[in-house]
Formats: C-alpha cells, structure tokens, sequence
C-alpha cells in the first residue's frame, strides 16, 4: 500500500471510529436518568374482623353507633375520626365547665343569678356564642337519663318556683321546653322513651336554669364534668383499640413519582422492594404498582411542581409506569403484605417521625431505580427541625 493509500484508509478507518464513537456518545448523552422519590404515605386496607374483646372496648363508649363484628378498613377509620372530634369537643367543653366551677364555688352563689351572670355560665354562654360546649353538655345529661343514671332532683321545687324568670319558656312545635337568651335558645328534648318522671327531672332542670337557681346550675355542671371524665376515659381506650387495629389490619400505600432527567423515555417494572426503617430497626416489603395517574411535561430538576394526584381503593397491581423524557409521572403503589405485628413499631416511629423509606424498582432492562430515603410522621424530627431553624439563621 502506497502511503497515499494509507493516508486515505487512515482518515475512512478515523472517520468510522468517530462516527461509532459519536453515536455511542450521543445514545450515552440521551439516555434516560431515572429516580423515585416518595410524596406521601398512608395506610390503606379491606375488611377487617374484629375480636369479642375489641368490640367490648370499641363499644363501650356511649357516644356515637356501636362497631360491627366486620367492618371495614375506612369505616373503622370514619369512626375513629369521629370518637376523635368528639373527644376534642368533650375536652374543650369539660374544660369550660371545670374553669367555671373552680372560680364558682356554691357558698358564692345566690339562689338567683342575674341575668348577666347567667349569660356567663357554659351551658349558656356557648349557646350564645353558638359554640359546641352546650350541645356536648346538654347531649350528656340527656345520655344519662336515657340509661337511667340521673333519674333524682335534690331540691325545693316549691322554693325554685318562687324566683322570678330570668330568662323566658316556651315549647316548640314538638312540644320541647326552650329557653329563650336573647337570639338565642336552649332546647330540651322530650325524648319518646322518657318516663314521666325524666320528664318531671327536665321540667325542672329548664325552671331552676330559667329563674338563674345557682345551685341547680352548679349541680348541672358537677353532674357534666364528672360524666365527660368518664367518657373521655372510655373514648380513648375505643380510640387506641381501633387504631392498633387499623394499623395491624393495614397496607402502605406510598405515592412516588418518577422523574426522568434523560432526553429518552423510560418505564419501570411494575413491582418493587422498599426498606422500611424503624431507629436501628429494618424490614423489606413488596410493592405493586397502581394505574399512572399523570405525567407533567418540562425540566424535572429540584424545580419541579408534581402535579396533585388521588389515593384510589382497592389494588389494580401489574401497570408498568413510563415516564417520557425531561418528564415525570406519579402513581401509586401498595404493599402487597400487611403491617401485621410490625403495625405496634410502625405506629410508634411514625409518632415520632422516624418512618424511613427507601424504595427501589427496575426498569426494562432491570436496571435498578432508586429514590432517597423519606422519612415520614406525624410530627418532626429534631433533627430535621434544627436543619431549618440553621438554614433560616444562615439566611439571614
């Protein structure tokens, strides 16, 4: 071969290396850059069975309906929330009462309060106020006669007849005493299954109120606030029984989205493997992927706005999730296997905001896609509290 020869085989010979080299570097360029991260946790689960023994404890609070032998995952969650604002409205109101009474003791009260006085009263001051307490108050003096526990009345009848009203009766169509402050009234329920003496005991509650007997009214709020102590006690042990249960009974639903930094698409399997983390503690779980719910076109850097996304009922496990180029999708997955006895340690860290996860799937070519480890809870951890408190004194 003549050295021209060799410098033109030379220059081909360069040209084809570059242009493999080129193409390599150029597919190496486009590739898709995958990774999870984790939005959000929440448990999610079926029907439930519940004990003889957690029944008792459910259903020994009076307030609200009895749970069923089998009931499921999101109406023992409907149920707790219920026992939950109920309890906050029984403190609140069991708060005011006991306010009122330590700074009301009986040797300061008259046989008849002023009107003034009156309107200062919790059973009548939050009807005023359109406020919760005197619903709560007047629902358990109405408990406690529906179950034959407040069936006596202590005082003169003659003697309260004598004071004048303080506020105005009347009875409403249903034939039920009000009493009238104002704009505002407070109304007894004549209930079907009251004997002639409960409804003698409420004839006489709405006088003593009526014509501002300060005994009679002190004795109410006594009554009350011993009442509420009571099931306020009973309402958490109902409270902390179904939330053991719900969360033993329970499977992690995260929502993840899948950002992919690369100029090409790409698609992960549909199963995954996340590392739950508890303090030192560690557990493995199984994940199914659900239906995508949505994509968002543009950058997906630390910019990115996730679109808002739905959690759905139920498994739909199997969907591959894609997520096209420069472009991120969020979806959902579930774990295939329930807390179980690990529900107790889930329940705890997630207390204090220590519920690690780590969560990795594959993609097509079983290529490993993983997200950074998200803590979750219900409250912050120190140490990520201290994070911000340094980062917002470093911006300053």
């Amino acid at each position: 071969m003549t050295d021209r020869g060799k410098i033109v085989f030379g220059a081909l010979l360069g040209f084809v290396i570059s242009g493999i080299g080129g193409y390599y570097f150029k597919a190496w360029a486009d590739r898709p850059i995958p990774r999870f991260e984790v939005l959000a946790l929440e448990l999610d689960g079926g029907a439930v069975n519940l004990e003889n023994e957690d029944l008792v404890k459910i259903n020994s609070t009076i307030w609200g309906r009895d749970v069923n032998r089998t009931e499921t995952f999101s109406s023992l969650l409907e149920r707790e929330a219920e026992l939950a604002s109920t309890e906050s409205d029984l403190k609140k109101a069991r708060r005011a009462v006991d306010d009122w009474l330590v700074g009301n003791p009986l040797s300061d009260l008259s046989d008849q309060m002023k009107l003034a006085s009156l309107r200062s009263v919790p059973l009548v001051s939050s009807s005023v106020q359109a406020d919760d307490p005197t619903r709560i108050i007047l629902a358990t003096i109405d408990g406690m006669m529906r179950r034959k526990e407040l069936r006596s009345f202590s005082f003169d009848e003659e003697e309260i007849m004598k004071l004048n009203r303080v506020a105005p009766v009347y009875h409403d169509i249903d034939g039920d005493p009000v009493i009238q402050f104002g704009r505002e009234a407070i109304v007894f329920i004549y209930h079907q299954n009251y004997s002639d003496r409960e409804r003698d005991l409420v004839k006489n509650i709405v006088e003593g109120i009526s014509r501002g007997h300060g005994p009679v009214i002190r004795w109410i709020h006594d009554i009350f606030s011993k009442e509420a102590a009571k099931d306020l006690a009973s309402i958490q042990e109902a409270r902390d029984t179904i939330q053991e249960i719900l969360v033993r009974q329970a499977n992690i639903k995260l929502a993840v989205i899948l950002v992919n930094d690369g100029n090409t698409p790409t698609t992960s399997q549909p199963y995954f493997r996340a590392e739950m983390s508890y303090g030192d503690e560690r557990r493995e779980l199984v994940f199914s992927a659900q239906k995508r719910q949505n994509s968002a076109e543009g950058p997906s850097d630390d910019t990115i706005s996730p679109p808002s996304y739905s959690f759905r009922s139920g498994l739909e496990g199997g969907s591959y999730v894609n997520a096209p180029a420069n472009a991120s999708t969020i979806f959902e997955v579930t774990s295939d296997s329930k807390l179980g006895n690990d529900g107790k340690l889930f329940s705890d860290f997630f207390a204090a905001g220590q519920v690690g996860i780590k969560l990795v799937g594959l993609n097509t070519k079983d290529q490993p896609i993983f997200s950074p480890k998200t803590f979750f809870g219900r409250r912050i951890t120190q140490a990520s509290d201290q994070k911000l408190a340094d980062a917002l004194r470093a911006d300053n």
